[in-house]
């Protein structure tokens, strides 16, 4: 058997599957390995997968917002296949000084992602509700699959007509639709809610003339 040299191990694999693995840690892990050599320098910007979790491991919100905020800037515009935003501790946010609304920081960081030309796009949130107080406003032509959760919608009209590529819509884990009378979509196939919360006061319509699957579970 040859003698293991100094190019043996996981630095002789090609730049695109060493990216590939780097997909599957949390941003900030991923940015870490650009200190191991001059060719793992600019390798986590090329990842195709983004991953943002803020969790109770911040000193400050304004630690993690720092940090995301230089994240997206030397990361530059390199395409995404899938952009995911995991609030973990809504609390954690609210004492972030000036700014009651977490969603402010986050829909910044959606707007970079839809510039990326992200297909898949998550916000998870696990706690209580984000309120949205301007709505919720997409558009792109190449977002695929939307993945929300923990959001209060709270715009008479939710129109995902601006994204004509959008095919998967899942409102999961108690999304508020209490304001929101119509919910609209062209491109739409497949239109999930588990746990929403609707108005008592009047119905939510759903305009989705190319629909194939509706799913509601536990209104």
């Amino acid at each position: 058997m040859a003698e293991a040299s100094e190019e043996d191990g996981i630095d002789v694999l090609p730049d695109a599957l060493l990216q590939h693995i780097l997909s599957f840690l949390p941003a900030e892990d991923a940015v870490k390995t650009c200190v191991l050599s001059r060719r793992w320098r600019h390798l986590w910007k090329l990842t195709p997968i983004l991953c943002i979790t803020n969790t109770e491991r911040w000193r400050s919100p304004k630690d993690f917002i720092k940090l995301v905020n230089h994240l997206v800037l030397f990361r530059g515009s390199s395409p995404l296949h899938k952009f995911e935003i995991k609030i973990n501790s809504c609390a954690h946010w609210m004492i972030m000084s000036g700014d009651s609304n977490p969603f402010h920081c986050a829909i910044m960081w959606v707007m970079y992602a839809l510039i990326c030309q992200v297909r898949v796009l998550t916000i998870k949130n696990m706690h209580a509700y984000i309120e949205m107080d301007d709505g919720f406003s997409l558009f792109s032509r190449h977002l695929t699959e939307l993945n929300l959760s923990g959001l209060d919608f709270r715009k008479f009209v939710l129109n995902f007509s601006s994204c004509p590529a959008l095919e998967y819509i899942y409102f999961s884990a108690s999304c508020c639709f209490n304001s929101v009378e119509k919910i609209l979509s062209q491109s739409v196939k497949y239109l999930t809610f588990d746990f929403p919360e609707f108005s008592e006061h009047h119905r939510t319509h759903i305009y989705a003339p190319n629909l194939i699957t509706l799913r509601l579970d536990d209104c």
